[in-house]
């Protein structure tokens, strides 16, 4: 069985890519993809030297912003269908 590996610095410089590249919906879906936080994506921004005149942080940040909304929409989908189905079964 492959060991899954997560918040790694390759998938965060992969990450970086999409959002060099000019594809922010991937960078999105690559921190939800990869597990990756606010706080941990910050480590990476702190110890990371991105050498391309195409990279701003701040696109980064937006990311994360992004990232987190949908998780929290996410998360609240999967309580709402959980707390219908919990209404259904009694």
């Amino acid at each position: 069985m492959k060991e899954v590996k997560y918040r790694t610095q390759e998938q965060f410089d992969e990450i970086v890519d999409s959002l060099i590249n000019g594809n922010f919906d991937q960078a999105v879906n690559f921190v939800l993809d990869y597990g990756f936080y606010a706080q941990e994506l910050r480590k990476f921004i702190d110890n990371t030297l991105v050498e391309s005149p195409y990279f701003d942080n701040e696109d980064l940040y937006q990311v994360i912003e992004t990232a987190t909304r949908t998780r929290a929409y996410r998360n609240v989908q999967q309580a709402s269908k959980r707390l219908a189905q919990s209404a259904l079964d009694d």
